[in-house]
């Protein structure tokens, strides 16, 4: 288990450490990123709502704020594995795995859909 703050870094001979400071504010940095992220899905609920699920306007209304809260309930999951992740192999190695995973489910999304949508060339006229 890690001792203090960097422990995991210590290993590594040319790692630059940095101050409590600079952790803090980083830290606290991607924490306010995150629950604005929160917010700007709480507060577009409801317009969302309509435009991805085909049910009743209220029962799509739930099935929008079910997803918000499965992504509010699993991040102290997340937390929990890539914490320990953090401390066994570098914070480098945790922050970049969740953020490469989520690249690559994007883009797999966006490839998926793309055969779906009409090609530019068809849909021109009309935009």
């Amino acid at each position: 288990m890690a001792t203090g703050v960097g422990s995991a870094a210590d290993r590594f001979a040319g790692e630059k450490q940095h101050s409590m400071r600079f952790i803090v504010a980083a830290s606290g940095a991607g924490t306010v990123i995150e629950w604005y992220d929160f917010y700007i899905f709480g507060s577009l609920a409801t317009l969302m709502a309509v435009k991805f699920f085909h049910a009743a306007d209220t029962g799509a209304f739930l099935l929008t704020l079910g997803t918000f809260a499965a992504g509010f309930a699993v991040r102290p999951f997340g937390a929990v594995v890539f914490g320990r992740i953090g401390d066994l192999v570098g914070r480098k190695y945790a922050s970049s795995t969740p953020r490469n995973t989520r690249r690559m489910s994007a883009e797999a999304i966006g490839r998926a859909t793309s055969r779906r949508l009409p090609h530019w060339a068809s849909s021109w006229p009309w935009a």
